[in-house]
């Protein structure tokens, strides 16, 4: 039986990619199978786009008796220049060394692959044997340090270097001048170091090519783009799409929910702290904040806080959004015309409100979709039997109706299957044993599929201690065709 060399987990490269100047760890456990007989192993690496193109690095042997696992470290690197811009599988290979045995070779690939970096096409006789740009990814206001290290293989001619960063625009070439730099000198032979900085400002968004200019003493001169790169993503912002308060008036001790719905309008995504703030003559109620959502760059995203004044606390108030940009450590406020009244009388009948929180508005869906919208109703009155209801028309959807304590909550839930392209829903709750008396809450839910646009035109808002709701007029605009 002929010696075979097996596998054991795990099989490692340290780096997957690196210069042919630098230097790489493999690690691997090794066991035999077959036969005790001793046999040489060698390293190899072969080109995967040339299989004629390999070499052979480090060879050692396993003795006879020795089945147990053999864990090896094995280095690769530095390497020839020949091996730059070449991705090379990371192979095994042995031989029978019982001369009493017909002799074979034997193969086993690691599944390993190791990518050699290109060279910067040569320059004549400059090459650029490593680049570093940290970070590669800025954004407006941020800075990154390039490295370059360039060689000068002529013997006797001098050479000045000049980096810079180009990007192609419709209207042609752009440059980008580094903040920071030193333009250096290269005497034949020598090796030297570019260092320089580039600080984004706005205009800069972009995918910038590194390139670098040089001249030597003998007369010639060029110019290379380089295939390193630095992007300028834009700058994340946020705007207000829609704020509301939920319920607009409310008691002493009773609960309204605040709404804010923002957007990132900036050119990158961004992380944000939102902080609701209630004001009124000059004295601010911080609300508790939603602290650092991601939002992506052009993503609309929705928040919820509720509100429960305490006695002291009867006042017009109106709502600022209070935002911190963490990405650009900048804070920002959003103005709302949203006003909360909160009056000092004491409520003597139970008084629910509801608050949609699925889905977000606007609502948006498709006919023949079912849509389930779930929230909470809030008892911001007395004990008492309370009833909720959600209407399409005249077509109830649903009802429920229970007994809530002072300000309790309990969770709905409601379905409703498109058949329009536009539609309304209607959300109503109040008091007492019977539905639809005695009104306390009345919400209407635009539903659209996307195509044209609607409005919902209140025309007439009854309130009082026995009754309160909505009525209103549906007026589509026609597609143009």
């Amino acid at each position: 039986m002929t010696s075979a060399l097996e596998l054991m987990s795990p099989t490692n490269l340290n780096k997957t990619s690196m210069n042919y100047t630098e230097s790489c760890i493999l690690t691997m456990t090794m066991y035999r199978t077959g036969d005790l007989d001793p046999f040489s192993i060698d390293l190899r690496m072969v080109n995967t786009s040339n299989s004629s193109d390999y070499f052979d690095l480090n060879s050692f042997s396993i003795s006879s008796g020795s089945p147990e696992p053999n864990t090896r470290n094995q280095t690769i690197g530095p390497l020839n220049s020949t091996t730059a811009g070449k991705t090379f599988k990371v192979m095994w290979w042995w031989r029978n060394n019982n001369t009493s045995q017909t002799p074979g070779l034997y193969y086993l690939d690691t599944g390993l692959r190791l990518t050699i970096n290109p060279l910067s096409q040569p320059m004549g006789d400059i090459v650029i044997d490593s680049v570093t740009i940290n970070p590669s990814n800025i954004i407006i206001g941020q800075t990154s340090l390039i490295n370059i290290t360039v060689r000068n293989r002529a013997d006797n001619d001098t050479f000045d270097f000049f980096p810079y960063l180009t990007r192609i625009t419709p209207s042609g070439l752009k440059y980008l001048t580094p903040t920071t730099r030193n333009n250096i000198s290269i005497a034949g032979g020598n090796t030297a170091n570019l260092n320089f900085s580039v600080t984004a400002n706005t205009g800069d968004e972009g995918n910038w090519d590194l390139t670098l200019d040089w001249d030597s003493d003998g007369g010639a001169s060029d110019t290379e783009i380089t295939t390193y790169r630095l992007i300028i993503g834009g700058i994340p912002d946020i705007s207000l799409v829609s704020s509301s308060f939920n319920p607009t008036q409310i008691n002493i001790g009773q609960q309204t929910i605040i709404s804010a719905r923002v957007k990132n309008t900036g050119g990158a995504s961004g992380v944000f702290s939102i902080f609701p703030q209630i004001k009124n003559n000059g004295n601010t109620i911080d609300i508790s904040p939603v602290w650092r959502p991601t939002i992506n760059s052009g993503e609309e995203q929705s928040y919820n806080w509720s509100f429960t004044p305490a006695a002291g606390q009867e006042a017009n108030y109106s709502l600022q959004i209070y935002t911190l940009n963490h990405s650009t450590s900048q804070n920002k406020t959003l103005i709302t015309d949203d006003i909360l009244s909160v009056n000092s009388t004491t409520p003597t009948n139970p008084n629910p409100a509801i608050s949609i929180t699925s889905p977000t508005e606007p609502f948006i869906g498709k006919k023949g979709e079912v849509i389930i919208f779930s929230g909470t109703i809030i008892n911001n009155g007395t004990t008492g039997i309370v009833w909720w209801q959600a209407k399409n028309g005249s077509a109830v959807l649903k009802q429920e109706s229970y007994s809530m304590t002072a300000g309790e909550q309990k969770s709905i839930a409601f379905d409703f299957t498109m058949l329009k392209d536009r539609d309304v829903i209607i959300i109503e709750a109040g008091y007492g044993s019977v539905y639809g008396q005695n009104f306390t809450f009345s919400k209407d839910l635009l539903l659209s599929s996307g195509e044209g646009k609607s409005f919902l035109i209140p025309a007439l808002i009854i309130a009082g201690a026995g009754l309160g709701g909505l009525l209103y007029f549906l007026v589509r605009r026609k597609k143009k065709k």
